[in-house]
């Protein structure tokens, strides 16, 4: 029926499609407002997902109308973001499987600027609710990962995925320990041989160093920082090849962040340095381009949903969840002297050889990361 019509009126089935997607992007975005402008917790958030709209069902339209591609899935990005933020736990608990469900079918599938926009709201739930989170994120860190081991991934996505990545590995040691064996298992990263774990990590830590200097924020540097002098702490001998450009992005970071203070979050340039965020304007809300015919007043609202994240109640919880980011309380310093002990006591005297082959220029940079480690020890 909609064939013939659209026929008879000289309609595309397009256009029809486009203005239906218009429409519920319109109400999707008035009803987004309404929850980042909700001020009681548990019971507005209870109320909006009472009524939540077919948010996954839009989600799912991406594969027929190939235009909309990254601009849906930033409206569902900050629907999940909202809500997670608003619901906590009860829209983890109500939705988790669908929402992980609905974002692992995009890994791979959509354009980089889809993917980027799907893993803030990620990271939200890692920082919100680990324990329930980490497990149920697998499927979809799964597929990250092996996207991101491809090749064929650009130096921003790469960039950004193992910013994620490594929130696992700090936030769940565990659910990274699953992930890792789990991929392995399914020759993710494999070139037609057979992929240990060992040998996927060292994959993981070698990308990792080639991709550091994408890694812009500097609040995903030091969190890229500790992952890899988390890495050199596994017991994982092969690792030691890479422990000289490991020791100097992550002693590069140090100088950056710890030994200048910019990561001291009782200072006024410290609360700057973690109100950036781990993400850049690629992968943030309030970046998306206005420029391509969807501004404020035009077909999706895009201004006035930005304008809408500076809401009482959304700018109540975003500041909440910035308070309750763990690397506040993680010293560089500290971490990689706890890190480069564990490798010591497990790796013996090729540890001790990989430490004496060191670059005198990384060795007296490590010389003073370890001075602080043992100054914030007292």
């Amino acid at each position: 029926m909609q064939l013939e019509l659209s026929a008879r009126c000289h309609f595309p089935v397009k256009v029809l499609t486009a203005l239906t997607l218009i429409t519920m992007y319109r109400a999707s975005g008035v009803w987004i407002k309404h929850a980042r402008h909700a001020l009681l917790l548990q019971n507005s958030a209870a109320r909006l997902l009472d009524v939540m709209p077919r948010s996954f069902e839009t989600l799912g339209l991406s594969h027929t109308v190939s235009i909309f591609h990254a601009e849906h899935i930033y409206l569902g990005m900050q629907i999940i973001s909202s809500l997670l933020l608003l619901g906590g736990a009860l829209f983890l608990a109500t939705y988790g499987p669908q929402l992980i469900a609905a974002c692992t079918a995009y890994v791979g599938e959509v354009v980089e600027r889809g993917l980027l926009l799907m893993l803030p709201p990620m990271d939200i739930l890692l920082i919100a609710a680990p324990q329930q989170a980490a497990p149920m994120i697998q499927p979809f860190m799964q597929r990250l990962l092996g996207l991101t081991l491809s090749g064929r991934e650009s130096g921003v996505a790469v960039a950004n995925s193992l910013t994620l990545i490594g929130r696992l590995l700090l936030q769940s040691p565990s659910a990274f320990e699953q992930l890792i064996g789990t991929a392995a298992a399914a020759d993710i990263g494999a070139s037609g041989a057979a992929t240990g774990p060992e040998v996927l990590l060292v994959s993981l830590g070698s990308l990792w160093c080639e991709a550091f200097d994408s890694i812009a924020q500097p609040l995903a540097r030091k969190l890229s920082a500790c992952a890899l002098a988390t890495l050199i702490g596994l017991p994982v001998k092969a690792l030691l090849n890479l422990l000289p450009i490991m020791l100097n992005h992550i002693t590069s970071v140090w100088l950056e962040v710890e030994s200048s203070g910019a990561d001291e979050p009782t200072t006024e340039r410290g609360e700057m340095f973690y109100a950036q965020g781990l993400w850049s304007s690629n992968s943030s809300s309030s970046g998306w381009d206005h420029g391509v015919g969807f501004g404020d007043g035009g077909l999706l609202l895009g201004q006035s949903l930005t304008a809408s994240e500076e809401a009482q109640g959304e700018a109540e919880r975003r500041q909440v969840l910035r308070d309750a980011e763990p690397l506040k309380h993680v010293k560089i310093s500290r971490l990689l002297a706890d890190k480069l002990a564990a490798a010591a006591a497990v790796h013996g005297q090729d540890f001790s050889a990989a430490m004496a082959a060191l670059d005198p220029a990384i060795g007296q940079q490590l010389q003073a990361v370890m001075a602080a480690a043992a100054q914030a020890g007292r």
